[in-house]
């Protein structure tokens, strides 16, 4: 059975140090771009493993239930979305 994904900080965690090395010194920004890149696919990969579990504990709820976490679940798809087709959007 799956366990629940820990919540160590993780991502976020990171992304917050990098951000405080950068406002204490120099930070090339070739050395900042990697980074955010590696947080992002960090990013990434933990919320896969989230939404597997809560799909694993959503399913054998009953329908009411899940129509409550239906709405929940759709608010962070449209905030995806939008940075989904933001990022699309950058110009080189």
């Amino acid at each position: 059975m799956s366990e629940e994904p820990k919540a160590s900080g993780g991502p976020e965690a990171e992304l917050e140090a990098w951000k405080k090395q950068c406002e204490a010194g120099e930070v090339s920004p070739q050395d900042t771009f990697k980074k955010i890149s590696n947080i992002a696919v960090l990013m990434s990969y933990d919320m896969i493993d989230k939404l597997r579990f809560l799909e694993q504990e959503t399913l054998p709820l009953s329908d009411e239930q899940i129509v409550d976490r239906v709405e929940h679940m759709t608010q962070f798809v449209e905030r995806l979305r939008t940075a989904y087709l933001s990022l699309g959007e950058t110009e080189d």
